[in-house]
């Protein structure tokens, strides 16, 4: 019997990514985009979060791309750097099939394995019985604020709903000096950030398994640090693929008006 296997989206996925989001848009209210962008638009998102180390799942099923799931800057702003937000988006034929939790069970591994200190869920539409809503407290998010008739959809009133889950610690520990978005951070800091090239882009691609995993890693103490966590991803029967992008973390400030496919669009 053929398994879901979670893995790096590659550009190639992007036809399909592009037709499950453009439902969502579409049919839902989870997204508050009114209309589906294009291929081209979804690749430059896609291109936009490669370029800046962020994980980007598929969960692919015989060969077919089942849905997706991304972690993204929360805001542009400096000090928001240890916080990213979860985007997940099933093909409609395929709920049901534990896809989603699959999805992000890998997601939230791979923020933590980076040293993201807190995922935060904006939901669109986040009423009590959404299945959004359900699926992030069945992970272990809390609810942290609701924005009231935030959006308005399909004719009528849309409340947001904000949830969060600390990682590495949360508020309680002080972030990791070795984490991707601290390194980044000083390397911008003091003026190291590299060029954007193609070899660059290259080097940023996802790994798969824990052996490439490894390869990835920029020294030996953080490889210590991040195998034990992934390991035991896989001791539950999660998928340990793409948790940890080797490309360094980049905030751009025009993410906010890019209004990145998620949903936490708003």
């Amino acid at each position: 019997m053929s398994t879901i296997v979670i893995r790096a989206a590659r550009a190639a996925d992007l036809d399909t990514i592009t037709q499950i989001y453009a439902d969502a848009v579409t049919r839902g209210t989870a997204s508050y985009e009114l209309e589906p962008p294009g291929r081209a638009e979804m690749g430059t998102r896609f291109d936009t979060l490669q370029a800046g180390g962020f994980p980007y799942l598929v969960a692919e099923k015989d060969g077919a791309v089942l849905g997706y799931a991304y972690a993204g800057p929360f805001r542009p702003r400096p000090a928001y750097r240890f916080v990213v937000e979860d985007s997940v988006y099933v093909a409609p034929d395929a709920k049901g099939q534990g896809v989603g939790l699959k999805l992000m069970q890998s997601l939230i591994a791979a923020a933590e394995a980076a040293g993201f200190c807190q995922i935060v869920a904006v939901i669109g539409d986040g009423h009590p019985d959404s299945a959004s809503v359900k699926l992030h407290e069945k992970l272990g998010f809390r609810h942290s604020g609701r924005l009231e008739g935030s959006g308005y959809k399909h004719g009528r009133w849309l409340d947001t709903v904000f949830m969060q889950l600390a990682l590495n610690g949360g508020a309680s520990a002080p972030p990791d000096p070795e984490s991707l978005p601290e390194r980044k951070f000083r390397q911008e800091s003091n003026g190291l950030d590299e060029p954007k090239t193609e070899a660059n882009r290259s080097n940023c691609a996802a790994v798969s398994g824990l052996d490439q995993l490894q390869l990835a890693v920029e020294d030996a103490e953080h490889t210590a640090k991040l195998l034990p966590a992934l390991e035991d991803t896989a001791a539950r029967g999660d998928d340990g693929e793409g948790a940890l992008f080797a490309c360094q973390f980049r905030v751009l400030d025009d993410l906010e008006q890019r209004h990145l496919a998620g949903p936490a669009e708003h």
